[in-house]
Order: structure tokens, then C-alpha cells, then sequence
């Protein structure tokens, strides 16, 4: 979710990994995943969806990787839609940004990244959970990786309760 122009697909081992579903709203950034992994990863399916108002048209997935998405979307509505894909053994991975200076955006001489500040903010985990076990989907493993004395991420592992 929120794939970009790549987020991750690279890593992916299309010996076991049967279907992909690349999701963002732009694009533009669609288009360069159709050009860079088409070829390399079969049963790739690009879907062009604004998570916060389309309806996810998936269903029985047993990963889930949004990483560092949540901070750009409206999570009250996006996560029961991103919960209802999951398959009975599926996997929710959640990275999230925790940011101990004033702006969420690192500052960097590429100024269209620093427009994003505008439009991110903190998610707390504990409102991801709170969200999420209504679902019945709890959290089953966290680990934070620190980046910076100011960054840190926040990996978390969901699974669905009592399965």
C-alpha cells in the first residue's frame, strides 16, 4: 500500500510470491512500478486507489506491507477497509514514523519532500491497535529501529486473534 514508485517490491521472490497487488493513488508513480517490475514479478496487479475514499477491491491477502502510509491517511476509516482483505492467517505490517523534533519530514535539499509536512502527521500506535482489535486483529509483535536521535520507526506485526 502506497507503493510509490517502488516501496519494497524489489525485495520480493516471485518463486513465492504468487500475486501482488501495488497500490497507490498517483499515477504516475504507478506507471513507473508497471515499467520497473512487470517483467520481474509475475501476477503483478497495479491498482490505482485513494485509500482514504476507494474501496479496496482485494480480498483474501495474506500480507499486508504499509509502511509508512498511515501518517497520510485518514486511519479511522482506512484500517477496518485494509482489516476485511486479510485472509484467516494474514499478516498486517504497519511501519509508522515517531518524530522527536518540530517537523515530520526530514529536512533534505529536495523541497517537494518537504511539501509532505503539510499533510502528514503522527499516528500512535496505540490508536492503530485500538482501531485494529475491533477487527479482531491484534498486535503480535513491535520493535522499534532507531534512525536518529530524532527518528525513530515503529514496526509492528498484526494477526488476527485467537487464529
Amino acid at each position: 500500500m502506497g507503493c510509490s514508485t517502488r516501496n519494497g517490491l524489489e525485495h520480493i521472490n516471485p518463486l513465492i510470491t504468487q500475486n501482488v497487488f501495488a497500490i497507490d493513488f498517483n499515477q504516475e508513480y504507478l506507471k513507473i512500478v508497471e515499467q520497473r517490475f512487470s517483467r520481474k514479478i509475475n501476477g503483478l496487479k497495479i491498482l490505482k486507489t485513494d485509500l482514504n475514499i476507494d474501496e479496496l477491491q482485494i480480498s483474501n491477502i495474506d500480507l499486508i506491507f504499509a509502511g509508512l502510509i498511515l501518517e497520510y491517511i485518514e486511519i479511522e476509516n482506512v484500517l477496518p477497509k485494509i482489516a476485511i482483505t486479510l485472509s484467516n492467517n494474514g499478516t498486517l505490517a504497519i511501519v509508522i514514523q515517531k518524530s522527536q523534533i518540530n517537523y515530520f519530514v526530514t529536512k533534505t535539499h529536495y523541497k517537494s519532500l518537504e511539501k509532505l509536512s503539510a499533510t502528514s502527521k503522527e499516528i500512535e500506535e496505540s490508536d492503530i491497535q485500538d482501531i485494529l482489535i475491533t477487527s479482531n486483529i491484534e498486535l503480535k509483535y513491535k520493535e522499534e529501529i532507531i534512525l536518529t536521535k530524532d527518528k525513530t520507526f515503529i514496526f509492528l506485526i498484526f494477526k488476527f486473534k485467537n487464529k
